[in-house]
């Protein structure tokens, strides 16, 4: 499992782009959407979005995954 995804100088996206499914503040999260593990001490994201204007980099965020 890909928890954060550092990105820099990959195709168009020239500067450092951290792409995170960590929760930093459960409580503003729906709950249903979380993972944790044993102790509690981390919660992932179980889905995330990716969206934004055309030419923004979406698909190259996705080809980074795949790289």
């Amino acid at each position: 499992m890909i928890i954060d995804l550092t990105v820099k100088n990959f195709r168009s996206l020239k500067d450092e782009q951290l792409f995170s499914m960590n929760v930093e503040n459960p409580k503003a999260n729906l709950l249903a959407n979380l993972a944790r593990t044993d102790n509690d001490k981390v919660n992932i994201l179980k889905t995330a979005g990716i969206y934004g204007a055309n030419a923004s980099g979406k698909s190259n965020l996705l080809l980074a995954f795949r790289a």
